[in-house]
């Protein structure tokens, strides 16, 4: 079994521009940390703009993402094709 990627092309067709670009940043300025991929699940913590980091899981599955899931306050403007927000 193959582990399926997560690339910036897969990143960009399930997010938002806004959302890829806020995600992009919090990278970029080392505010991603704590990141663990076994097997087909990648968790990790964001420092956003709130005092307690941001607990992120995402779900891989046939090389794209299968479920997400944050405890970040955005609200979560997702293309219709992803089934749950990032609440």
């Amino acid at each position: 079994m193959t582990r399926p990627g997560l690339g910036e092309d897969v990143i960009r067709a399930l997010t938002t521009e806004e959302s890829f670009s806020r995600g992009r940043d919090y990278f970029l300025n080392n505010a991603v940390s704590d990141l663990v991929r076994r097997a087909n699940v990648v968790t990790g913590r964001v420092e956003g703009s709130q005092f307690a980091p941001y607990d992120v899981t995402i779900e891989l599955l046939d090389g794209g993402v299968a479920d997400t899931r944050c405890s970040c306050p955005y609200d979560w403007a997702a293309p219709a094709s992803m089934s749950s927000p990032c609440s």
